[in-house]
């Protein structure tokens, strides 16, 4: 059997191990990914790091050739995700768990996230949703009381990765952040 709290403190020592002091752009994603080694903040990640490579692929194009060529080395994951940190990029999910360990609700989950947000101290910086059923969800929730972009972002996989790159582009440039060009 999984140990659910074992599980959720690796996978908030990798995140917190990544978090900025001062968080300009908060991204929500829906949850880890079912392989729980493939999670976004871990440095050693060869395959199907979908969500980290496509955020990558438009904040930092030309890291993300670097860490590609170089057959996804760690050290050069490691040193995108400190720019990803010095740069005040900060990613949550909605939910805590993979969702075949999820046992909360959506309206549970998006209360935790919440509780979460308001930890952070960011009711002013803009906060991107990641997923068509995230936005869904979460969107008009967190609309009420935080800076939520309106635009639903397609996950980067399946087909989707240039209409992800595209849409989060187009956030990306609207809420003013300065990217690497490509």
């Amino acid at each position: 059997m999984l140990d659910r709290i074992k599980i959720l403190k690796q996978l908030e020592t990798a995140r917190n191990k990544y978090k900025p002091e001062k968080i300009k752009i908060l991204i929500i994603g829906e949850a880890p990914p079912e392989w729980i080694d493939r999670f976004f903040y871990y440095e050693d990640v060869k395959k199907a790091d979908y969500l980290f490579l496509g955020i990558i692929g438009v904040l930092y194009p030309d890291l993300k050739n670097q860490y590609m060529v170089n057959k996804r080395n760690r050290v050069i994951k490691e040193k995108i995700l400190k720019k990803f940190v010095h740069d005040g990029f900060f990613l949550l999910d909605l939910f805590e768990f993979p969702i075949s360990l999820n046992t909360d609700t959506e309206n549970e989950a998006i209360d935790k996230l919440m509780i979460k947000i308001d930890g952070l101290g960011i009711q002013e910086a803009p906060i991107v949703l990641i997923k068509a059923n995230v936005y869904d969800t979460a969107f008009v929730p967190l609309k009420r009381k935080y800076n939520v972009i309106d635009k639903r972002i397609d996950f980067p996989s399946c087909g989707n990765q240039q209409k992800f790159h595209d849409k989060f582009s187009e956030v990306i440039k609207r809420i003013g952040c300065r990217i690497e060009s490509p």
